[in-house]
């Protein structure tokens, strides 16, 4: 969720107002097209390793890798 955001310049004077909508179309766009860019050039390849449980979690989650075994 975006809230609206309000432009002045210098003097105080309201240059624009751009909308929630707009600033989260512009957010997901701009995160769309860096994923495009990242996958290009090979940030998402694999370097021939298997992936282990722990690459498959979260930062969020970590804690629950120890209960795995």
């Amino acid at each position: 969720m975006f809230y609206e955001v309000r432009v002045f310049d210098p003097k105080g004077q309201m240059k624009k107002v751009l909308s929630g909508k707009q600033l989260s179309k512009k957010y997901w766009d701009d995160f769309q097209n860096q994923l495009k860019g990242q996958a290009t050039t090979g940030l998402f390849k694999k370097k021939g390793r298997k992936s282990s449980r722990k690459d498959l979690l979260d930062d969020e989650r970590l804690e629950s890798y120890n209960d795995w075994g």
